[in-house]
């Protein structure tokens, strides 16, 4: 599937190092397609604009044989429309940003899980990783207009709770903000 970015964050230098990699692995960002069920529409249409978040790219570093994923990036463009300040992203756009992410990622480490188990998987639609707890701390403020990179590490799994951290990286390698969360597999409810 061609992502429709890839050739903006080719153009940034500092991106260059995981598009240009073999070890990494450009993956589809699925919330930034809004879905006929409303599912979505806040990453995939409201934020998905030229004034909020312009530009979204996923990657996965390629996991050995038989390994599970160590990692999951997202590069961002993040736009004076999410300001809460002048020229300051608002605290609770990269709150929501860690969540959308770190569900993202989660999505790609559970698969990876199942595929190792060779276990057959439900359809998306009938399940769902919900998040339960995120814990968010902003180290430096987060100035637009500029391209970050989401940075997530699986932590740990008890049950159906998968542990996840993140960071909010600038161009530089600075850290912006951490955040840790906990997800929980569980089923959709009927509507």
């Amino acid at each position: 599937m061609p992502e429709p970015d890839l050739e903006y964050f080719r153009s940034l230098s500092w991106c260059n190092k995981w598009i240009g990699d073999p070890e990494w692995q450009v993956i589809p960002t699925g919330s930034r397609t809004p879905k006929p069920s409303t599912e979505d529409e806040l990453f995939g249409r409201i934020l998905n604009t030229h004034e909020t978040i312009s530009r979204c790219l996923s990657f996965i570093k390629k996991p050995a044989p038989n390994k599970l994923i160590e990692e999951v990036r997202c590069l961002v463009t993040l736009e004076p429309g999410l300001n809460g300040y002048p020229a300051v992203c608002h605290g609770g756009l990269i709150a929501l940003l860690f969540d959308e992410v770190m569900g993202v990622a989660g999505s790609q480490f559970v698969a990876r899980q199942i595929k190792l188990a060779k276990e057959k998987v439900e359809a998306p639609s009938k399940g769902a990783a919900m998040t339960v707890e995120l814990t968010t701390i902003y180290r430096r403020p987060v100035l637009t207009p500029q391209t970050v990179c989401v940075v997530v590490l699986p932590v740990k799994q008890e049950a159906r709770k998968k542990f996840l951290n993140a960071r909010l990286e600038n161009s530089k390698g600075d850290t912006l903000a951490e955040c840790r969360a906990i997800f929980v597999l569980t089923s959709l409810p009927k509507i």
